[in-house]
């Protein structure tokens, strides 16, 4: 049994056989094992006794939460029951097949693997199964070897009702292969979290972002990051911008990351539309682009004006402290910003400490401000305080420790309604 985890069970390519089989044969009648890991173990098909072993385990052990395949070469194909699968950088015979319960498999992560077309097309009908209950699919720098295979897996998820997380990045997918995925999950019902990042995606695959963009109504979170990897040109995404700054049509998007396309300052004119008109996108990741201090000018003068957004990712660009100034100068007119990362080199100079202390005083709960002064309840000002003097560290959202008598010191400025309380 692995000492870390009492639940767990855990063979090692480095064990001998005979070990490993003992291992197994004790733990069928363990019903306290909900886990099973398997590492580095080449499975020698002449070894009958092991598998028949192996498979009598999963027979018992038929309701596991996760089993954990890393490494090695081979391995078990019928998992039953499992709720959680994962196989990683395991070296797999082109004819492999996986075999579940569609009712039961909930997550399912095939991560560093050669993905053939015999895998994956019981794969996309099982995901096209009324029955099928999965919600999250983690296909993490697999490679996908046929368009064939992966139209296989579009036309199961285009008839699935259950997945809310897919995430297909660095699978080396061209074009047309993430077009015919994405235009396969356009209005899906319940997929919410979609990764497409670090891909080789051009025309054919923005135009079809867009239409998933609008008719998806329960996609909220996007990362198109480095979609065009390896290309040195600017994506352009300012169809993506413009769907997301329809008044009369917001989708449900909140995060939308765009990171490492190369954009330059002529994009920031789409995206400050965007973030004026969208009130709902809340994180934006503009980070590894080109934006120079004439694209932070152009958001500078428009900051006052985004009243959703929390979170602005901006780091590794190409503006200096010149930038920073523009932002600092310009935060004062905006109460919803929690975070604006960049470089630290940047972040620890005087207009960067301006800057974040602004942030922390939104954060805090400055937006209050926004409130009309009848609507602000003493109730409400413990809360608000006590806030500022807690500290968090979220994802994305490092802040120092924001003080309370900051906040009361400006409000006592900016704020004379405060007095009324």
């Amino acid at each position: 049994m692995d000492d870390t985890s009492e639940k767990r069970l855990s063979l090692y390519g480095f064990e001998d056989t005979l070990f490993q089989k003992q291992r197994l044969a004790d733990a069928i009648n363990n019903d306290e094992i909900t886990e099973l890991e398997i590492q580095n173990v080449i499975w020698n098909h002449d070894d009958e006794e092991l598998r028949s072993v192996l498979d009598r385990f999963l027979d018992h052990h038929q309701d596991l939460d996760k089993v954990i395949l890393r490494g090695g070469q081979g391995g078990p194909s019928q998992f039953r029951s499992v709720r959680n699968l994962c196989l990683q950088q395991v070296s797999l015979n082109p004819t492999y097949r996986i075999q579940y319960s569609v009712d039961k498999l909930v997550e399912l992560s095939l991560l560093s693997l050669s993905l053939s077309e015999e895998l994956l097309t019981p794969l996309g009908q099982n995901l096209a199964n009324p029955a099928a209950v999965v919600e999250k699919i983690d296909l993490t720098d697999s490679r996908i070897l046929r368009q064939e295979a992966i139209s296989a897996f579009a036309r199961g998820l285009q008839l699935n009702a259950s997945l809310k997380s897919l995430c297909l990045s660095e699978c080396n997918l061209m074009d047309l292969g993430l077009a015919t995925i994405i235009e396969a999950l356009r209005g899906h019902p319940s997929i919410s979290h979609l990764d497409i990042s670090f891909n080789k995606g051009r025309s054919q695959a923005i135009s079809q972002l867009s239409s998933l963009i609008v008719e998806t109504n329960t996609l909220v979170s996007l990362n198109i990051g480095f979609l065009a990897f390896g290309a040195g040109r600017e994506v352009g995404l300012t169809t993506v911008f413009e769907c997301l700054s329809d008044e009369n049509r917001i989708p449900a998007l909140t995060i939308l990351q765009v990171g490492g396309n190369n954009l330059r300052d002529e994009s920031m004119e789409h995206i400050v539309t965007m973030l004026t008109q969208n009130k709902s996108l809340i994180h934006l990741d503009l980070s590894e682009n080109r934006f120079t201090n004439e694209g932070i000018r152009l958001l500078g003068n428009h900051l006052g004006r985004m009243s959703g957004l929390r979170v602005l990712d901006m780091e590794a660009n190409r503006f200096d402290e010149q930038g920073v100034e523009i932002l600092a100068e310009a935060i004062p007119s905006n109460k919803t910003i929690e975070a604006i990362e960049m470089d630290d080199s940047l972040v620890d100079t005087s207009a960067g400490r301006i800057l974040r202390y602004h942030l922390d005083l939104n954060w805090g709960g400055q937006r209050i401000l926004l409130q009309p002064p009848e609507s602000i309840a003493l109730s409400l000002w413990p809360s608000i305080l006590a806030r500022a003097n807690h500290w968090t560290e979220e994802k994305g959202m490092l802040q120092r420790q924001p003080k309370a008598s900051d906040i009361l010191l400006f409000f006592l400025r900016n704020g004379p309604f405060s007095l009324q309380h």
